[in-house]
């Protein structure tokens, strides 16, 4: 179950101009074979690359040294993702957004509603809409390394 995730390099993707503390710049998550891909890119080769094939994208700040650490993604991203993944059935994609939903209903997005055999229906709160998501049964060690694996496709850290 091991997806490939590059960390962040501080760098943007396309011209290789390095981030300074306080940069703001624009990382997006592909796809790529079965994992997914992060690149960081400055706003100017974000601006010129054209239409992207993205999944999801967001823009970011590189923080200060001496800054409080904060959550690694705004809600929206990860919402974002996740309803990019509806209706994907390839394993790691099932797993993948199984483990967004939980997440989301930790951080009160969702709220964890019907529970049927093979799945889970989360309702999202501002919306006003359900999903109904793919119950995978993982472990709770298994949870626990997709939950990593997203920590490291948003934050880029290892």
């Amino acid at each position: 179950m091991d997806w490939k995730v590059e960390k962040r390099t501080g760098a943007c993707a396309s011209c290789l101009r390095e981030f300074a503390p306080g940069d703001e710049h624009y990382s997006a998550v592909f796809r790529e074979g079965e994992g997914f891909l992060r690149r960081d890119y400055c706003e100017l080769c974000w601006d010129a690359r054209g239409k992207g094939e993205e999944l999801s994208f967001w823009r970011t700040r590189v923080p200060h040294p001496e800054e409080k650490h904060a959550r690694y993604v705004d809600d929206s991203v990860m919402l974002k993702l996740f309803s990019e993944l509806h209706g994907k059935e390839e394993g790691k994609d099932v797993r993948f957004r199984f483990v967004l939903a939980l997440m989301l209903a930790r951080r009160k997005v969702f709220k964890m509603g019907a529970v049927g055999e093979g799945f889970v229906v989360f309702d999202e709160k501002k919306a006003r809409r359900s999903h109904r998501v793919r119950d995978p049964s993982l472990k709770e060690s298994e949870i626990d390394a997709v939950k990593e694996e997203v920590r490291v496709l948003f934050a880029g850290e290892a």
